[in-house]
């Protein structure tokens, strides 16, 4: 992994500790889902593989109370005007 910037030589081991940890994190999880899969049936598996390829749901939006909807995506721009 590249880093930028100025580290010290302490920084630079603690980065690569959360690497191994993360590594070690992804194997871990990879056996678990593996040990899961065993379990099912093919057309659960399959099922499964699909749910572990969706994307995951966005953050929840911190402005206000907990189910409160987030800003409008600023890519919508202004009501159109109506026509002449």
């Amino acid at each position: 992994m590249k880093y930028r910037g100025d580290f010290t030589p302490q920084a630079l081991e603690d980065l690569s500790k959360l690497d191994g940890l993360r590594d070690l994190m992804m194997k871990r999880l990879t056996e678990a889902t593996k040990e899961l899969a065993k379990q099912f049936n093919q057309e659960e598996r399959k099922v499964l593989a699909e749910h572990l390829r969706q994307p995951p749901p966005p953050p929840p939006y911190k402005g206000g109370p907990p189910g409160t909807p987030g800003p409008p995506p600023s890519h919508e721009g202004p009501p159109s005007r109506p026509m002449p």
